[in-house]
């Protein structure tokens, strides 16, 4: 009732963003209760699909895309991910720490074996199947989205997907250099390529990203420089 008067008393523009707001809650909340009425159901094992010639053509038709989103187990995580969408569309928050849970086994033991274990790959491509198809849903999501400065919300989102252990060799697993780096949205020049930079930490990207909100630091945790992203 509450909501109802709400909307008597704003303008035509303010009304329609309310109608939207409240919509989107409704929806999430329906999404919710789907999930929570599978509490009092038995387990049931669901095949998880992987995604084929995963190195080299990695969700390359809708056809593999939607295989996977229509997967049980993605749709539980997918909620999690349409919630963040639309926190960001209404303006409810503008930073979130999200850490998707769900191998097979601790997620950072089994980094630690990809080297030495086939069970251990095989895991991780399920998870960094499950995880890159859900950002590739929200990413198109933030791009149809209309801000209002005229462009997309993903222009004016940016995501920072990170590898579990280091890659570096000289350094070892637990040290901030070299991490592998998945960054999206913001209006970057240099979007779209895969750049290898021996002996940069995290923090140089987190210090660029600060800078690409116009916000000016000399440094950010133990970062060196800034880089172009």
């Amino acid at each position: 009732e509450e909501a109802k008067s709400l909307l008597t008393r704003v303008s035509d523009r303010d009304r329609q963003r309310l109608e939207e707001y409240f919509a989107a809650l409704r929806e999430s909340e329906q999404e919710l209760n789907k999930s929570i009425e599978w509490l009092s159901r038995s387990r049931q094992d669901v095949e998880f699909p992987v995604a084929p010639s995963f190195e080299n053509e990695f969700f390359k038709t809708d056809i593999d895309k939607q295989r996977f989103l229509t997967n049980p187990r993605q749709i539980q995580r997918g909620i999690a991910f349409d919630m963040i969408y639309k926190a960001f569309k209404f303006d409810v928050t503008r930073v979130v720490n999200f850490y998707m849970t769900g191998l097979d086994n601790d997620h950072h033991l089994t980094t630690h074996n990809v080297n030495k274990s086939e069970d251990a790959r095989a895991s991780l491509t399920k998870y960094d199947s499950s995880f890159f198809s859900l950002m590739s849903n929200f990413y198109d999501k933030l791009a149809s989205t209309r801000a209002e400065s005229g462009g997309t919300l993903m222009d004016e989102t940016i995501t920072v997907s990170t590898g579990n252990n280091s890659v570096s060799e000289k350094m070892g697993p637990h040290n901030g250099n070299e991490i592998p780096v998945f960054v999206a949205g913001g209006k970057f020049k240099n979007h779209g390529g895969h750049v290898i930079r021996k002996g940069e930490t995290t923090c140089d990207i987190y210090l660029s990203i600060l800078k690409q909100f116009g916000i000016e630091r000399d440094r950010f945790g133990n970062s060196k420089k800034s880089i172009v992203l």
